[in-house]
């Protein structure tokens, strides 16, 4: 007995936490007993709850060692019929007689279809990884008049699978399998592989043996997931590659992206700490749902699509920004609750904003043309006059600065991702501020984003040979304003 790996292995316990640290100490105390010169051992039956800290633990029969060396008393309480049990009393050198060991009861048998296994392996996915929370790193799997159902839940997303066709034990019955368990399954079979389920928390999958969790319940799901009758129905990958477009001007921390469903799905992001901001738009399919607006975490939503496999995939809402969203793709479904972070007013302004989009050529702009014709034009302020446009020669800079180089790696990501994405970039170099501005005309609609960034004049002036060099590189345009 090594380590905590292979005593979790001979007591037949699922790997998490909590019977992590419970198998670690018995295997220090194990080791520990190795290097001391045992004088006297007493014995005496206990029950032992393994892995118990803050959940319930395995309630296990077991045995307590009371153990005298020359530097003092020990007591270490030790589960019986298994090698771990066995070790300690040949270490300890006790003759024990174990009890004799009946096969478990088999309480329900079922057999399952074969693509239940390949469900198994894309539920585990939606799992948390919180120790804290050990119920939700296991996957419930839920028996109900003949169907099967597998749920998965992190707290912030809810995976609900398809419902199987299954033979076997009549009745409702439902259990937890660890996240590790999973792991020891085949990705695939063939055919379908009977289920065994048995009295002593064990079970048998195809040829697998398992241990099923027990030290937890699971969240009662059921009163989270809503009836909604509406949805919006759009292309799949269209949906992951404009969401990936966007997610360069989220926040880091939230991965926040605004989705505005108004005639069509309006996707934006925004950065304040960095000045970053952009947006795309793509078609939906087919709208059942009134204009509103909502957002998602953004990797979430990528995330999740990429488990789905229909090419049209359903979100269903009542249109409310606060309310979580049901994708599916006609087989299996996820739950996703939205981030709220703005007022109602703010969300009510999007959809006003998104209702009268900017175009390429917006009336307010010929009008100005036809007055400046008519009569003299008013005085223009001086500021804005002394910020024409003007080539500046690239020997009159200044090499960058060391502070410079530092600035080049943030802003070369930075314009790879406008470049990449738009039709029409634009870099501003101010005496104090460096601006990109990207503009794209789609179905006659502007689009725009923007990043701007304040520094010192020094540093704005170094940066220009760089930003030339790779606007340059693109084929796009740089201007310097004095």
């Amino acid at each position: 007995m090594k380590n905590a790996n292979e005593f979790l292995h001979a007591l037949n316990l699922p790997k998490h936490d909590y019977n992590t640290k419970h198998a670690n100490k018995l295997a220090d105390i194990y080791k520990f007993f190795e290097k001391e010169t045992v004088l006297d051992t007493k014995i005496s039956t206990e029950e032992i709850k393994f892995g118990s800290s803050t959940i319930e633990g395995t309630k296990l029969p077991g045995t307590r060692f009371s153990v005298t060396t020359k530097h003092g008393n020990y007591s270490v309480v030790v589960p019986v019929c298994n090698s771990v049990h066995r070790a300690f009393c040949n270490l300890l050198n006790i003759d024990i007689a174990e009890p004799e060991t009946k096969a478990p009861k088999v309480q329900h048998i079922y057999s399952f279809p074969a693509e239940v296994l390949a469900v198994l392996k894309t539920a585990v996915k939606f799992t948390s990884p919180d120790d804290l929370r050990p119920a939700m790193q296991c996957l419930n799997l839920e028996i109900n008049k003949g169907k099967l159902q597998i749920i998965a839940t992190d707290a912030h997303r809810l995976f609900l699978s398809r419902l199987f066709d299954i033979e076997g034990t009549a009745g409702n019955h439902s259990f937890l399998i660890d996240m590790e368990q999973i792991k020891l399954l085949p990705k695939k079979l063939k055919e379908s592989f009977g289920v065994e389920i048995y009295e002593n928390n064990t079970a048998r999958i195809g040829d697998t043996e398992i241990q099923l969790f027990t030290g937890a319940k699971f969240p009662d799901y059921k009163v989270v997931v809503p009836d909604y009758k509406k949805s919006v129905s759009f292309d799949r990958t269209t949906f992951i590659k404009t969401i990936k477009q966007v997610l360069p001007y989220a926040n880091k921390s939230t991965n926040q992206v605004l989705f505005t469903f108004n005639g069509q799905i309006d996707m934006s992001a925004q950065d304040v700490d960095f000045s970053f901001e952009g947006g795309f738009r793509m078609p939906y399919i087919q709208n059942e749902i009134d204009d509103f607006v909502i957002a998602f975490n953004g990797k979430f939503i990528v995330d999740m699509l990429g488990e789905l496999h229909s090419d049209t995939v359903k979100m269903f809402s009542d249109g409310l920004h606060n309310r979580a969203a049901i994708f599916t793709d006609g087989l299996d479904s996820v739950l996703i609750m939205p981030l709220i972070i703005a007022t109602d007013s703010y969300y009510n302004d999007r959809l006003i904003k998104s209702d009268k989009p900017e175009t390429s050529t917006p009336p307010a702009p010929k009008k100005v043309a036809k007055k400046q014709k008519a009569v003299e034009p008013e005085p223009v302020p001086e500021e804005e006059t002394t910020e024409a446009p003007v080539e500046v020669p690239a020997e009159s800079i200044p090499e960058p600065s060391r502070k410079a180089s530092e600035t080049v790696t943030f802003w070369k990501d930075v314009l790879d991702v406008h470049y990449n994405n738009w039709q029409n970039v634009f870099v501003h170099v101010y005496p104090d501020r460096i601006s990109i501005r990207s503009i794209s005309i789609t179905d006659g609609e502007l689009i725009k984003a923007s990043n701007t960034i304040d520094m010192d004049a020094e540093l704005a002036k170094q940066l220009v040979p760089v930003l030339a060099e790779i606007a340059q590189k693109h084929g796009k345009e740089l201007i310097y304003k004095k």
